[in-house]
């Protein structure tokens, strides 16, 4: 297309302008500190100042994008925590981006067609939780953009196996792992595939030799990078990594979530939280688009490549992504909690299977009907598409920047979902309640209270000038206002005078109230 440059710079320079005009708009979630206290702790370890990190329990987090983090902070000379935690919401916006960039580029190439892989990647924008933890969420966001690169360089790797390739696929499947330790998905893909295509290769055994050798190159550099990234592995690499496996399967937060009505220790959550979660959380028509694209793509995998919209290896590349972790998780009893972040990076392969469903869809129509009739039909079915997206569309821009509060029409909305599933767990309405305050309260101190971690560490997201105004107390008879976001606590709660409410879709993810009237 004439064109096709142009759009696609349009696209993502249009996207990258809107993430620079709003990132500052969000309020501090609950790992930010947590994680920029780890990247600090590898920093001190990896300059030699201390060695606390080897005794730290959070040394099997993976640890390459905090001290990245880190690094940036100490390099730029940042001091005032509202500068730190704004580089940290813009940094992960442009890995976002990034991740965004190379979901055009896999789409594209899994399906032949720039045009797809634009759509694909307007979906996953288009995705409100996804879009919202895309400036705040430390560890699920850079995971599901490094991997979805990942999955780019493996696909370019089994086209082409120069030792270019090799080494770049082997950087960026250690950087995954050094984020998160289930990205040795990636290496076990890669070395299943390459074997099989060895084994298929009927050739002469000196081409599959050559496919071995790319193979073992891949792994000696994976295995050196991945070390190279994570510094508590340097005394102990082996074991490091094996006891990294498996205390992050069962992680050790034994907190209460709220599940169907009912606060649930995370360690009895029945088998469908995710899938329940998963299909509350995401638009319908996807949901629908995906239930075909399975089909189809099974299909594809049994009638051969004439039904296939991509390459039968490409398809069970993407349904290995897509259906492998969430049943492995199911399966292992793995630790899940606060929605289904944890597995966000399975949503780029619901995506490419709701497109491929789409694609099917629209190509087994053009077989079976014409004319008018042909017309109709695709009119019936890009209708309530249309109509879903416009939706989500509408609820990211009506309430910027609580996008991560979309629920779908499954489940009647957030009106629907109040009360029975988990709303604002992460407290980013915090920082907005305690700027509503010091805008309405114009008292040189001012005694708050608040019942959790997050919302303690929201003061850091105002300005110097606003924080020395706030004196944070410990009970709540003590101060002037009580906020709170409701996890764990009755929101029947009656601890004074409602001051204010911070309101979605007119439900409460915040409430102020007014406790004591002296200062």
């Amino acid at each position: 297309m004439k064109y096709r440059g142009t759009v696609v710079f349009l696209f993502f320079a249009a996207l990258f302008v809107l993430g620079l005009t709003i990132f500052g708009d969000y309020g501090m979630s609950w790992d930010e500190t947590v994680q920029r206290e780890y990247g600090e702790m590898v920093r001190n370890y990896v300059v030699g100042e201390d060695d606390e990190l080897l005794s730290h329990p959070r040394r099997h987090y993976g640890p390459v994008y905090q001290i990245g983090l880190v690094s940036i902070e100490h390099v730029a000379g940042l001091e005032d925590t509202r500068s730190v935690y704004l580089m940290r919401h813009l940094v992960t916006f442009i890995v976002f981006w990034t991740g965004v960039l190379f979901f055009y580029l896999l789409c594209g190439r899994l399906f032949g067609s720039w045009k797809i892989g634009l759509l694909a990647s307007a979906l996953l924008v288009l995705s409100p939780r996804i879009f919202a933890h895309g400036f705040y969420n430390p560890k699920d966001i850079p995971f599901m953009s490094v991997f979805i690169i990942s999955m780019y360089t493996l696909v370019r790797y089994l086209d082409r196996r120069t030792f270019a390739m090799v080494a770049v696929h082997a950087l960026v499947s250690a950087i995954l792992i050094d984020i998160r330790i289930v990205g040795g998905l990636i290496p076990a893909l890669t070395v299943g595939l390459v074997v099989h295509s060895a084994l298929a290769d009927r050739r002469t055994d000196h081409a599959a030799g050559r496919i071995i050798l790319s193979l073992g190159i891949y792994v000696v550099l994976l295995s050196g990078f991945t070390v190279l990234l994570w510094p508590s592995l340097w005394k102990g690499p082996v074991t490091g990594v094996m006891e990294a496996l498996r205390v992050m399967g069962h992680h050790p937060w034994r907190g209460v979530v709220l599940y169907l009505g009912t606060e649930t220790p995370v360690r009895e959550l029945p088998w469908h939280y995710l899938p329940v979660w998963i299909a509350i959380s995401t638009p319908v028509f996807l949901i629908a688009l995906l239930a075909s694209g399975i089909v189809f793509s099974a299909r594809c995998l049994v009638a051969g490549r004439k039904t296939c919209v991509t390459t039968r290896r490409n398809t069970v590349l993407v349904l290995v992504w897509l259906l492998f972790p969430p049943v492995y998780s199911i399966a292992s009893d793995a630790t899940l909690y606060d929605t289904w972040r944890q597995l966000f990076f399975i949503y780029p392969a619901l995506l490419i299977i709701s497109v491929a469903g789409l694609v099917s869809l629209v190509r087994l129509l053009r077989v079976r009907l014409s004319g008018t009739s042909l017309r109709v039909i695709l009119l019936i079915v890009a209708l309530p598409v249309a109509f879903d997206l416009a939706h989500a569309a509408f609820f990211m821009v009506k309430h910027h920047p609580y996008q991560h509060l979309y629920f779908n029409g499954l489940v009647g909305g957030i009106r629907g979902a109040d009360g029975r599933f988990e709303l604002d767990y992460w407290g980013l309405s915090y920082r907005e309640g305690l700027e509503y305050i010091l805008e309405h309260d114009k008292h040189d101190s001012i005694k708050v209270y608040v019942p959790g971690k997050v919302g303690r560490d929201s003061i850091q997201m105002l300005r110097a000038d606003e924080r020395k105004r706030l004196v944070l107390v410990d009970k709540p008879v003590e101060a002037n206002y009580y906020l709170t976001n409701f996890r764990w606590q009755d929101k029947r709660l009656a601890a004074g005078d409602e001051f204010h409410s911070v309101e979605v879709g007119g439900v409460k993810i915040l409430t102020i109230y007014r406790v004591r009237y002296s200062y």
